[in-house]
């Protein structure tokens, strides 16, 4: 006989435990508490990722927090621009296993919460107001679904580029880099395979995260990186013995285009699958937690589940423009990162990435790149079809 709940989360992941930790959280007892499953298809959590934002209130991520910064910097070419914003801004960072243990913490002795892990959706099929999930160990009936699964190999085709990077976690006797400054984007360069630069997290002066990471259009670029990484880990360690900690790798896809399939009532997306990644950016965390707080409002309050919000328009058209671009021309983004950095204010640039921009940090924004690529952008046949070649001549 098949299980029921109120809600079904497909995905163990950052949107899925997000959002079970905030019903518990947010919920005034157990009795209100909606009857919940999170299917995940890992028997284990492992300290796999990094996460990373920019925040003025860090709130209730607090004692999540391995470190955080107010300096951060971008370099090309020898040249180096260093940011320190001020107005209570700083760059923090959430190691995936703090994550993972504190949401577990709060799933595991809760009644209402069950994590299946090592399971598995096979297919959803829609009932008379509910829905029938097929899963490796059997049958589950759901009132809601919540599919947090992330997008595939496939789903990555309909992406304007790909963000993949590679990573390693080091620590040496001896001092490596300034403890109190993030390398945001240092060495870019682009090459035959695209825009590539290396990211620098230093946890001390000795023990520091570095990631290889490119902006590409197909797995070509992304088999350099292992190439990438072995040059930036000669650069950084300067000479030093160092140990390797752990690693962590990934593909984010950017200006993800959405499904074309229509979800029934009480079934969506969320997370990087539901339009959570910033098209630009890469970044998603402080949005999956915004997401994750108002939906589980809307459930224990009025028993209703809330998609990601969709991207304000003015941004959203900025960041598919700024994507086209560095599709196209890749050579370009090393000097477009350089002059965001050099000639927008770094709390008007911090407030851009945070989707807090104001309008004069927008129009700051237009005016620091160079007009003519994203001119060419505007072509209309380009407008309905990113992937176009850049020499594409519309006709009719």
């Amino acid at each position: 006989m098949s299980q029921h709940y109120d809600l079904a989360i497909i995905g163990g992941g950052c949107a899925g435990l997000s959002l079970a930790r905030d019903l518990i959280k947010r919920s005034a007892d157990q009795t209100s508490l909606p009857r919940t499953v999170i299917i995940e298809p890992r028997t284990g959590y492992a300290n796999d990722r990094t996460w990373c934002f920019w925040s003025q209130n860090i709130g209730s991520e607090r004692a999540l927090v391995k470190r955080q910064w107010r300096q951060w910097s971008f370099s090309s070419q020898g040249q180096q621009h260093l940011h320190e914003p001020g107005e209570g801004w700083s760059y923090h960072c959430i190691p995936a296993v703090n994550f993972y243990q504190h949401a577990l913490n709060l799933i595991g002795p809760n009644d209402r919460v069950e994590l299946r892990k090592g399971d598995q959706v096979k297919t959803i099929e829609p009932l008379d107001g509910s829905f029938r999930l097929q899963t490796l160990n059997g049958d589950i009936i759901a009132d809601k679904v919540i599919d947090t699964r992330p997008p595939t190999t496939d789903d990555h085709a309909r992406s304007t580029l790909l963000q993949a990077f590679i990573g390693v976690e080091i620590r040496s006797e001896q001092a490596l880099v300034k403890s109190d400054q993030v390398g945001l984007m240092e060495d870019m360069a682009s090459d035959e395979f695209g825009f590539k630069f290396n990211y620098i997290l230093p946890m001390s002066s000795n023990h520091i995260l570095i990631e290889s990471t490119r902006f590409c259009r197909d797995r070509a670029a992304i088999r350099q990186l292992d190439a990438d990484l072995e040059q930036a880990l000669k650069r950084y360690s300067r000479g030093a013995d160092y140990q390797i900690v752990r690693r962590e790798q990934g593909v984010i896809p950017m200006g993800l285009e959405p499904a074309a399939d229509t979800l029934p009532p009480n079934w969506i997306r969320a997370g990087s699958g539901g339009g959570a990644i910033r098209a630009a950016t890469g970044y998603a965390f402080r949005r999956i937690q915004n997401w994750s707080r108002q939906c589980a409002d809307q459930l224990l309050e009025q028993d209703r589940i809330i998609a990601q919000p969709a991207e304000p328009a003015l941004l959203g058209l900025m960041d598919q423009f700024f994507l086209r671009v560095i599709r196209h021309h890749p050579e370009l983004a090393p000097d477009f990162f350089m002059a965001l950095a050099e000639k927008v204010e770094p709390a008007a640039l911090v407030r851009f990435l945070t989707d807090q921009p104001r309008l004069k940090d927008m129009l700051a924004v237009v005016l620091a790149l160079p007009a003519w690529p994203f001119i060419k952008q505007l072509n209309p046949a380009r407008l309905r079809n990113p992937k176009l070649p850049a020499d594409h001549v519309h006709r009719g």
